[in-house]
């Protein structure tokens, strides 16, 4: 994905938020690791309050439709992308594409049937109606 970017340009990022286990942002750890790897902090969007996948999939479509932006490549890890991807489509946006590291890890064991039931609750769940109150979008580097 950094050499699409750097060598394509033009494209924005949006990094959401959550705080990890080191008690840290995930939104300003990935964004930092983004402009240190030559990404302008310009370009690296932040969502502070995409602390779930539906938060963020609704911020997602809501900065998407503001900027007049029709595809989204959605990174994450490979057992969250089809939550992923069809809460992004649920919310407006069309072209959605995916992309996951190839790799297994222990806490996988945990986390697939645990995202299994995520997927089944996010089929079922109401997108109608604004998203919940208090979403904001920060670009990084303001």
């Amino acid at each position: 994905m950094l050499w699409s970017f750097t060598k394509r340009g033009g494209a924005l990022i949006l990094v959401s938020d959550g705080t990890g286990k080191e008690g840290v942002s995930e939104a300003d750890a990935m964004r930092d690791y983004l402009t240190q790897r030559g990404v302008p902090s310009q370009a690296v969007l932040l969502d502070r309050e995409g602390v779930t996948t539906f938060a963020t999939a609704a911020n997602t479509s809501a900065m998407m439709k503001q900027r007049g932006l029709t595809r989204a490549l959605v990174v994450t890890q490979y057992f969250h992308v089809p939550r992923t991807a069809m809460s992004l489509r649920r919310f407006g946006v069309a072209n959605v594409y995916t992309a996951h590291a190839r790799y297994f890890e222990w806490r996988d064991f945990y986390s697939v049937p645990r995202e299994l039931v995520g997927l089944l609750r996010y089929a079922v769940r109401s997108y109608d109606g604004p998203p919940p109150s208090g979403f904001s979008h920060e670009e990084a580097g303001r």
